[in-house]
């Protein structure tokens, strides 16, 4: 259905606009307010539907969230792409929003993103967001790109190819994903400054931001990341047309290389591929020059001797604690 002012398509007739895709894990500690933030968006509830992609079954919850209008998916399917892909082969919406079962929409979200919509040449939008601790606290936070989150991207469904999706059994980084498949569509990319969405960081998150439980844990978990994006990245970058796309893919395999060899791991990189992961951005639009620091010093760091490396690694650690402490505000 094309979008419209009034939710009326070109026949007449009112019908869904919007597909929020929620994928929810063992983690049930947060879906039902992350459900209901949803269902109680500002805006027309015929124009937008819900459709839950989970791996656990509970017939209680899904009796009462069903009487809700949810469309409940019970998927078999390993990681986050294939449940996605799911959930995508139901969705009637002409744009898509994602949502993970511990983050929650604001409740202008969905009407600021139809109006953005509008635009027909829009293929992908990103939001800005709250970071919040799992008790709605708010903590601290340095810099969000413009492939941050899933919960703060929508796109135009014919943008994506999601046939990738279903041949993908990794569990990592679907946001990058879907902001470099709608660049090599050649649509229209947009970020809006304003937050429409609440995203929780808590020791059970999957994301960057996650909160670790010793430098050990996090060291483990930065050497999986890190191979996954690897096995990610090689895995999808002939199915990218777009010379710009395909180089920020290469140059995102080669920083995690190097972020492998800084944590120790026997990885064969050097010098020719750290000049290449210096001098190309992993964004095609343009990165900041605080993020091409960073990557330009886990470059270099990697190259250097064990007692070297281990205090970078280190560093990184404490960083990255300090990063999502609690405000005092």
């Amino acid at each position: 259905m094309v979008l419209s002012q009034d939710g009326m398509g070109e026949a007449g007739q009112q019908g869904v606009e919007i597909s929020v895709i929620v994928i929810a894990y063992t983690r049930r500690k947060f879906i039902e307010p992350c459900l209901l933030s949803v269902l109680n968006q500002d805006f027309d509830r015929d124009r937008f539907e819900i459709i839950l992609v989970k791996n656990f079954i509970d017939p209680q919850f899904d009796a009462e969230f069903s009487k809700k209008g949810v469309i409940i998916i019970n998927s078999t399917e390993r990681g986050i792409y294939r449940k996605v892909y799911e959930g995508v082969q139901r969705a009637r919406g002409e744009v898509i929003c994602f949502l993970e079962d511990d983050d929650e929409f604001l409740p202008e979200k969905l009407k600021l993103v139809h109006q953005e919509f509008l635009d027909a040449e829009l293929c992908y939008l990103h939001n800005n967001l709250v970071p919040v601790d799992e008790n709605g606290n708010r903590v601290a936070f340095t810099e969000i790109t413009r492939a941050f989150n899933n919960s703060s991207i929508s796109v135009r469904k014919k943008c994506i190819n999601w046939e990738l999706f279903r041949q993908i059994d990794i569990a990592t980084s679907m946001d990058i994903l879907l902001y470099l498949s709608a660049l090599d569509s050649g649509g229209r990319i947009r970020e809006i400054d304003k937050p429409l969405t609440l995203y929780r960081v808590h020791a059970m998150s999957d994301s960057n931001s996650k909160i670790y439980a010793d430098f050990d844990s996090y060291c483990r978990n930065e050497i999986g990341k890190n191979r996954e994006s690897v096995a990610l990245y090689e895995k999808v970058l002939p199915s990218f047309r777009d010379r710009r796309v395909r180089e920020a893919i290469v140059s995102r395999i080669q920083g995690a290389k190097f972020k492998l060899r800084l944590y120790g791991e026997p990885v064969d990189v050097g010098l020719p591929e750290m000049f290449y992961t210096i001098l190309v951005p992993i964004d095609p639009l343009g990165e900041s020059l605080r993020l091409r620091l960073f990557r330009i010093k886990y470059s270099l760091a990697s190259m250097m001797p064990k007692p070297v490396r281990q205090f970078a690694v280190r560093k990184m650690y404490r960083d990255l604690q300090k990063l999502v402490r609690i405000k005092s505000t």
